[in-house]
């Protein structure tokens, strides 16, 4: 598409360079809504089913719905569709899904639908389901901070992503959203603080937001715990109850759900600490955990949160690896490791093992055929060992 952009100042609250950089994407994804919304086009807003993909999709929702009920209050639910995905990237079945509600827009109204992926889009796994979207007239809106396909750029119109700009996933999709939204109208910050707290985004980034907002980060993290939760429950329905979150309902919300979390995850430690292999690998250490052994499927929480656990329960740098017969989990602290790295690496020794997955150095899973497993592990383990 042709995006009509009248270069304006951009004024983010975060205050970065990598913001900087990021001004001309995000200035062209603020032109492309605010086109989407005046020529009175479907927008359907994809994002993950977390904290991180709520926060962004909520603060964008929140200053779109406003715009569209302005140009036509008629029937704004034909215009405007947010829509969670359960997975961390934009799954085909979910396309066929909006190919659907895309294809009637194109049918009646003969102009372009915008679809905006948030906190996911920009993954090798992402490209099938694109591919299937751009046979159709339709715009594509990524806003993303996971490492990125090298030809993402190719199956979308806009991309922003502060990988592209040489940062790392520490400003959030969520945060993203927000600073977008805040563009377009006014946004509520906590979204950001709370992003970034859930995702776990460095000092210098999150605490920006978080020192003008009335919550403490350890209440903000106690809340995510509840928020995913609650989210898991939801899975892909589209539902306000999570707005709670955000509203005179917070604190009572968190007070209902903790309780019952806090006695959980204080099982799951104790799981954790009975099952977890630790490896001295001399300037770091090596944490093995078989996630199917402390954690059941479908159960929260989830297998990447007991990782998680696993992970904090130990100092210094550290790579933890928690994997079952399919999947393979990484939580690295202060240790070079790279992702992409060992993903080629499997993908070349195990042709045979459909690997797959993704998500950043510091945090990530990759999955395979339960018939590799044992060869998944082997060169894992051996590959953090040389690191």
């Amino acid at each position: 598409m042709e995006i009509l952009i009248i270069m304006t100042e951009t004024n983010f609250v975060m205050q970065h360079p990598l913001m900087e950089k990021l001004a001309p994407s995000m200035n062209k994804a603020k032109h492309m809504i605010k086109q989407a919304i005046e020529e009175s086009r479907l927008i359907i807003l994809r994002h993950h089913n977390d904290c991180d993909g709520y926060c962004g999709a909520l603060a964008l929702e929140e200053v779109i719905m406003p715009m569209v009920l302005a140009e036509d209050d008629r029937r704004p639910w034909s215009r405007f569709k947010r829509l969670p995905m359960t997975t961390p990237y934009y799954d085909y079945g979910d396309a066929l899904k909006d190919l659907m509600s895309l294809k009637d827009s194109l049918k009646f109204k003969r102009k372009a639908p915008l679809l905006i992926l948030l906190d996911n889009g920009c993954g090798e796994e992402d490209v099938l389901a694109l591919k299937r979207i751009r046979q159709y007239d339709v715009d594509v809106l990524i806003i993303d901070h996971h490492i990125a396909y090298e030809k993402i750029d190719d199956y979308c119109d806009v991309h922003v992503n502060p990988r592209a700009v040489g940062g790392e996933g520490d400003i959030t999709a969520g945060m993203l959203g927000f600073e977008l939204a805040n563009q377009l109208g006014k946004s509520n910050i906590l979204y950001a603080a709370f992003a970034g707290v859930a995702d776990k985004s460095e000092d210098e980034f999150v605490n920006q937001y978080l020192k003008q907002v009335p919550q403490t980060k350890e209440f903000l993290e106690k809340m995510s715990w509840c928020f995913d939760f609650e989210a898991k429950e939801l899975r892909f329905m589209d539902n306000d109850c999570v707005k709670d979150f955000f509203n005179e309902k917070q604190e009572a919300t968190v007070n209902i759900i903790w309780p019952e979390l806090e006695e959980k995850i204080a099982t799951y430690k104790r799981a954790v600490q009975k099952a977890i292999e630790k490896e001295d690998l001399g300037k770091k250490t090596l944490l093995k955990l078989k996630l199917d052994e402390v954690s059941l499927r479908g159960d929260f929480p989830s297998r990447g949160k007991v990782i998680g656990i696993a992970h904090r329960l130990f100092e210094g740098p550290r790579v933890t690896i928690g994997y079952g017969s399919d999947f393979v989990s990484f939580r690295v602290e202060d240790v070079p490791f790279k992702i992409t790295e060992i993903k080629s690496l499997l993908k070349e020794k195990l042709p045979c093992g459909a690997v797959s997955g993704g998500g950043h150095d510091y945090a990530g899973t990759l999955r395979f055929l339960p018939i590799v497993k044992n060869e998944v592990v082997e060169i894992v383990i051996d590959y953090i060992k040389q690191l």
